[in-house]
């Protein structure tokens, strides 16, 4: 296995899209994982056709193209956590997830259930049966759903309903980014039947492309680095409040 030279720094892996302008997908976590001082590897399931502002088509790879990627990061790195991004379906998501535990059992997942571009495109077009999605979830650690991907994948009328529901199966962050209010409360919701609120002032009129990304990859960094889910999620909180507030352009920095 490859260890790195600077710190021996924690190995982790985004199996998501290509970005061109690098705000979402693989790039952007590349680039928050480096933030955090993980060493970040990456294998792409799409290639967006996109800018920041505009969003033309999405063309996905082959799932066995992706398995085989990650067979060859796998032999050569010890991957200490992995961040999926966009797949098509729960059947790309379920042999995705399977592949890494088959490689991997002790690393640990982290899935944000990304189900449409703020554009409207529709990238999670198959939830399949309750079934196929529980035994999924039951495989990741963590799921980062905002409020409508929480309603998609819950099959609830209500978020916080859907989210309890979902956190059966897993930890389940119900994400508050796009809500309203002077305050942004996200929500915690672990396998032991508990519910942590997580509070931070709404930064009005901050919208930064790919923001749910780097959410994400932020607690899969701080987990890697061996930090207590709650913690993360706490941390990455903070993260992003800066992040929405270091530029005044769609595209953010990471500082």
């Amino acid at each position: 296995m490859f260890e790195c030279m600077q710190g021996n720094r924690a190995i982790v892996l985004s199996i998501a899209g290509f970005d061109p302008s690098a705000g979402a997908g693989v790039l952007s976590d590349i680039k928050t994982f480096e933030r955090f001082k993980v060493y970040g590897v990456g294998v792409s399931t799409a290639t967006t056709f996109q800018t920041d502002t505009v969003f033309q088509d999405c063309k996905w790879e082959k799932v066995e193209d992706v398995l085989r990627q990650m067979n060859l990061l796998f032999d050569r790195f010890d991957v200490k956590c992995v961040k999926i991004g966009i797949v098509p379906d729960v059947y790309f998501l379920a042999a995705v997830v399977a592949e890494i535990k088959s490689l991997s059992p002790d690393t640990s997942i982290v899935w944000d259930p990304v189900h449409k571009s703020s554009t409207g495109f529709t990238f999670f077009k198959e939830v399949g049966d309750d079934f196929i999605l529980s035994d999924v979830l039951r495989k990741i650690n963590l799921l980062t759903p905002n409020h409508a991907e929480a309603l998609f994948f819950g099959r609830e009328d209500d978020a916080q309903r859907s989210a309890k529901k979902l956190s059966r199966y897993c930890n389940i962050l119900l994400k508050d980014g796009h809500g309203a209010g002077a305050m942004s409360t996200d929500v915690l919701f672990l396998q032991s039947d508990e519910a942590i609120q997580l509070h931070a002032e709404r930064i009005q009129g901050a919208v930064k492309h790919g923001s749910g990304c780097v959410l994400s990859a932020s607690i899969t960094a701080l987990i890697a680095q061996g930090m207590d889910l709650e913690s993360a999620c706490r941390e990455a909180k903070k993260y992003i409040a800066q992040f929405l507030t270091s530029s005044n352009a769609l595209l953010g920095y990471h500082v």
